[in-house]
C-alpha cells in the first residue's frame, strides 16, 4: 500500500468500476476512485460493537489529502472513545433546522396551549428575531454560545430579549421531548438574563 499524498492521488486513473486505495500509515484511511474519475477520501473502521463504517471525508480537489488525513485521525480518536463518527454525521444531517423546530413549536405547542395574545407574540418573536438569526442552524448543533450571542445582540430591548430567550428555552425543552436533542442539553438553559427595570405606578385620586 502507498502513502497517500496529493501527487499520488492526482495520478490515480479511473477504472471500469469503483476502487479504493488505502494509506499504508493510517489504518482505514483511503481514497475511492469512480469510473468518472471522481476521487473521494474515506475512512473504513469498525465501531467498538463491531459495526463496519465507511464514511466519506471529502472530495479530492475540494479537500486536500492532509485535511482528509487530519479528519480521519480525529474520527479514529472519537471511535476509541466509544463514539461513532459516522452515526453522529447521520444524526446531524437528519436533524431539523431551528426554522423547522419553530414551525413545529407553533403548530404542536403554542397554538394549542397558549392564549391568542401569547401565540401572536411567539409568532412575532420567531419571524422577526429567531428565524433570521438562528433559523438555518441544525437544532442538534445549536450551542449555549449561539444562544448567548443572540441574546446579547438584543440588549437594546432587555425585557423583550428575556422573553425571546424564554421562548427558545421552551422550544429546546420540547426538542428534547421530541427526541431531536439529547436530554438535559437545552442550550438556552442558564443563559444570564438582562436586568429589567421595574416601573412604579401611582393611582390618581
Amino acid at each position: 500500500m502507498p502513502t497517500l499524498t496529493k501527487n499520488y492521488v492526482d495520478k490515480l486513473l479511473p477504472r471500469a468500476t469503483d476502487y479504493v486505495v488505502y494509506d499504508n500509515k493510517l489504518s482505514g484511511f483511503g481514497v475511492k476512485v469512480t469510473p468518472k474519475g471522481r476521487k473521494v477520501y474515506l475512512l473504513h473502521y469498525r465501531t467498538l460493537d463491531g459495526r463496519q463504517r465507511k464514511p466519506s471525508i471529502g472530495v479530492h480537489g475540494h479537500t486536500t489529502c492532509e485535511q482528509a488525513r487530519k479528519k480521519a485521525v480525529e474520527w479514529l480518536a472519537e471511535r476509541e472513545n466509544g463514539k461513532d463518527p459516522s452515526l453522529s454525521r447521520q444524526i446531524q444531517r437528519q436533524s431539523p433546522t431551528v426554522s423547522e423546530l419553530c414551525d413545529r413549536y407553533m403548530k404542536e405547542h403554542s397554538r394549542i396551549h397558549k392564549k391568542p395574545q401569547s401565540v401572536w407574540l411567539d409568532d412575532f418573536y420567531i419571524k422577526k428575531y429567531i428565524k433570521p438569526a438562528l433559523g438555518s442552524l441544525k437544532t442538534i448543533s445549536v450551542s449555549k454560545e449561539d444562544i448567548s450571542k443572540f441574546h446579547i445582540s438584543l440588549k437594546s430591548t432587555p425585557a423583550q430579549a428575556n422573553r425571546i430567550c424564554q421562548v427558545l428555552s421552551k422550544m429546546f425543552n420540547l426538542a428534547e421531548d421530541w427526541g431531536i436533542r439529547p436530554s438535559h442539553s437545552n442550550p438556552a438553559r442558564g443563559v444570564q438574563k438582562f436586568k429589567e427595570e421595574s416601573h412604579e405606578r401611582f393611582l390618581t385620586e
